[in-house]
């Protein structure tokens, strides 16, 4: 009897391993989909706006 407990307690710790390094998997995948779409947003919205306006700045002042 006690070795059927001692196994079932060990099955349970080992598929507690098993759904936490799931979760971080999970996690991990979440926070790279995140950071690539903060990357994309900014760049998209932030950077190349930024540095179309300076060219054409920069244009405008050498028509001068």
């Amino acid at each position: 009897m006690s070795e059927t407990i001692e196994a079932s307690k060990m099955a349970s710790e080992k598929m507690n391993e098993i759904a936490d390094n799931m979760i971080l998997a999970r996690n991990v995948f979440v926070g790279t989909l995140a950071m690539y779409a903060t990357y994309s947003l900014t760049r998209k919205f932030v950077f190349r706006p930024l540095a179309q306006t300076y060219r054409f700045l920069s244009n405008q002042t050498k028509d001068l």
